[in-house]
């Protein structure tokens, strides 16, 4: 069942002009209707992202800029939503700051219906052969919303980019199945700097009969990711930082982070096909600091990211605040006890143009 947003959008003098669409989980821009369109220019968007599942608010962050100032408001639903998170996107609203001020300040959400998981999502998530461990994880990692945001769905090829033990791997071989295929992508100065121990999970993982059938291990240079199949999805979760703030075994001699972290972005935009999609999940640094932290506090400031995914080629698609923590002043190591694992994370999705 679907999800139905109706937005109301005023004009200063008048009431009588309504924008209406419909949601789907974490998933793509949505267009307005027709007639939307086509009265006001494609210019602007609002996106919205479920913040918790437990009290159904919105938050609404809007494209339109009024004097270059981002404003935000929330909206509450009067139906609940039992979907892990929802989030996308009202196209061809009309950038002028009368207007703009008018979708910022009365947008109301009038209506919601629930919205279920697609069942190869909930299967992969149930799957028997996942370790008790590993989903124990999954209320803080949101692994089903993450899935329906980043779109990967059965048949998908996806290269899991700095898998750590395999949580991702796991889920994303139960959720790709027998036509799809899954590659466990680990740097090569990885490979070669750290401890044999680092790899014993992740090896193991690709070895073992629940797995073995679609997910393979890949030891690639940042600048090669040919792993003799165009993708659909590349995904890399909390490791974005380490490569531009060249960490420890991430590091590659005669050269810096942020080249390295370029060349990535280089070759995964080259490895997906037209329309595939770039998921990077990674720790918020302040706002406005770039890569000042990502050595030191294990940070990075989404602009930066989203400005060399964009420098490669990339379109930014979709942003998620279902990490989202206010509390986090961006000031800590990540390591922090008092902020280890709640930590402000951004989640970014970005597509290869199909042109």
């Amino acid at each position: 069942m679907q999800t139905l947003i109706y937005l109301h959008v005023f004009r200063p003098h008048s009431r009588k002009n309504r924008a209406y669409a419909h949601a789907v989980p974490e998933r793509a821009v949505i267009p307005a209707k027709a007639g939307i369109q086509s009265k006001f220019a494609s210019e602007g968007h609002i996106t919205f992202s479920m913040l918790s599942a437990s009290h159904g608010v919105f938050e609404l962050d809007s494209g339109l800029r009024r004097n270059d100032e981002q404003r935000r408001c929330t909206a509450s639903f009067d139906a609940g939503i039992t979907a892990f998170g929802l989030h996308g996107a009202i196209q061809g609203m009309k950038k002028t700051s009368a207007f703009a001020f008018l979708v910022l300040g009365t947008a109301t959400l009038l209506h919601a219906q629930t919205v279920p998981l697609p069942a190869y999502v909930t299967n992969a998530l149930s799957d028997n052969t996942r370790p008790a461990a590993e989903t124990q994880l999954d209320n803080d990692r949101k692994p089903a919303a993450l899935l329906v945001f980043a779109g990967i769905k059965p048949g998908d090829k996806v290269a899991d980019v700095m898998p750590g033990e395999g949580y991702f791997t796991r889920i994303f071989s139960k959720v790709v199945g027998a036509e799809g295929h899954v590659y466990a992508v680990v740097p090569e100065s990885y490979a070669s700097k750290a401890s044999p121990e680092k790899l014993k999970s992740i090896r193991a993982l690709v070895a073992d009969p629940a797995f073995n059938g679609n997910t393979s291990l890949e030891i690639r240079p940042y600048d090669r990711l040919d792993v003799g199949a165009p993708l659909d999805a590349v995904w890399t979760l909390q490791n974005y930082h380490d490569v531009y703030g060249a960490v420890s075994v991430f590091s590659v001699s005669g050269s810096t982070g942020p080249a390295q972290a370029a060349e990535l972005d280089a070759a995964v935009f080259k490895a997906l096909k037209p329309g595939g999609v770039y998921v990077v999940v990674d720790h918020a640094a302040e706002a406005g600091s770039g890569g000042r932290d990502a050595n030191t506090l294990h940070r990075i400031d989404p602009a930066t990211v989203i400005a060399q995914a964009k420098a490669a080629g990339f379109v930014l698609e979709a942003q998620s605040a279902l990490f989202s923590n206010p509390q986090d002043k961006h000031d800590k190591p990540v390591f922090a006890p008092d902020i280890k694992g709640h930590t402000d994370k951004f989640v970014l999705k970005f597509r290869k143009p199909l042109r």
